[in-house]
């Protein structure tokens, strides 16, 4: 069973979370991932069960990390077969994370069996007096981590000398933690920029250069592989007779499908350019860079 430390002050509790987040935040080399340890290897130090969770495209939530120590997590996984780490799971099946969802408020619970009997699977059910034996018991704090006024994702907080009146520190917490992952998607965001910036300017360079066309081609197609990451590329060009694509510039691109349709079927251009705009969305949504892949 998980021992809490003694009661921390919600002050040395709220300075301690604050410098560890703000030293990480501005280390010019920190990612969302060194923020998000940062805050659950405070928790650890500081004796408290926590986790930080972060909302997918899908709606799910994400479990990125968690305090509860490494053999409490293997003894979890091994009773119950789920790693915590990377667990997924749907925020409406929990009635805490549902409600500071809707508030964007913080909100307290005094039944934790309650909480975790919601946060794992029905599979479990008839496990949970032995999952709540290795965790132990405590009160729990949700609160919501908030961007633009939208939910991006939460942090929780179990322990058991936790009470209504710790809200407002917890909650002030989530801010912090908010801010400090804003700045860091913010410089993310920029560093993308200048590197999207920096990639046009190349491939202009190349267009405007004295290389024969097909050299051109080969590397604005490399270009692109370095913006996107791909595995395979092509350049498509539509021959004479509009019903045929050929690929005369790729990687990664098994021979038969560089003639496009194949022999006796006809080319629907139609088809093709809706299913351009489609992989085009699917990799704005999935690209390090999506600007530069419109």
């Amino acid at each position: 069973m998980a021992k809490a430390k003694k009661h921390t002050a919600p002050e040395t509790l709220l300075a301690s979370m604050l410098r560890a987040t703000t030293a990480v935040a501005r280390q010019a080399a920190s990612s969302e991932d060194d923020v998000i340890r940062a805050v659950t290897d405070e928790f650890h130090h500081l004796g408290l069960r926590g986790t930080v969770v972060l909302l997918l495209p899908n709606g799910h939530l994400l479990f990125k990390t968690h305090s509860l120590g490494s053999k409490i997590a293997k003894a979890l996984k091994k009773l119950t077969g789920i790693d915590l780490t990377g667990h997924e799971i749907d925020p409406t099946d929990v009635d805490l994370f549902s409600e500071i969802f809707s508030t964007k408020q913080a909100a307290f619970s005094d039944d934790s069996s309650e909480v975790i009997s919601q946060l794992l699977p029905s599979a479990t059910a008839s496990l949970l007096p032995r999952i709540i034996k290795i965790i132990g018991p405590g009160n729990v704090i949700f609160a919501p981590l908030i961007l633009s006024d939208e939910p991006i994702g939460a942090i929780t907080v179990t322990a058991e000398w936790l009470t209504h009146v710790d809200v407002p520190f917890i909650s002030a917490l989530a801010d912090h933690v908010s801010i400090a992952l804003d700045h860091v998607r913010n410089r993310d965001a920029i560093e993308a920029a200048l590197e999207i910036q920096r990639l046009r300017t190349q491939v202009a360079e190349l267009l405007t250069s004295d290389l024969d066309l097909p050299s051109i081609m080969e590397r604005v197609l490399r270009l692109g592989e370095e913006i996107t990451g791909a595995d395979s590329g092509a350049i498509a060009l539509l021959e004479p007779d509009g019903k045929t694509l050929t690929f005369p510039y790729s990687f990664g691109v098994p021979e038969a499908m560089k003639k496009m349709p194949p022999p006796g079927q006809r080319f629907n251009l139609d088809l093709f350019k809706r299913t351009q705009s489609d992989a085009t969305r699917r990799l704005q949504r999935t690209s390090r860079y999506p600007a530069a892949c419109g």
